[in-house]
């Protein structure tokens, strides 16, 4: 039971990475052209609140998604 809920934690946390990395490579495309994988690395980086800054939101659109996305793993983080 236990592994399970563990599993399914995982899966939700690897969807909200990637679902958020594709998100922020398409809000960032007017300005900057980052990869699939800059963003990735960006989600992951602002999920586990090290936040090197080498990679960071130039857009509104861009800077309103990366406040929803932190907010959106603050409320469901504790839930967990």
């Amino acid at each position: 039971r236990r592994e399970r809920e563990i599993m399914i934690t995982v899966a939700e946390l690897v969807l909200f990475v990637f679902s958020f990395g594709c998100l922020f490579t398409n809000t960032e495309r007017s300005v900057v052209e980052y990869t699939l994988i800059d963003s990735l690395y960006f989600a992951f980086v602002t999920v586990t609140t090290v936040g090197y800054g080498d990679l960071s939101a130039q857009t509104q659109a861009g800077r309103f998604a990366t406040t929803y996305y932190i907010v959106s793993i603050l409320f469901w983080l504790p839930s967990k």
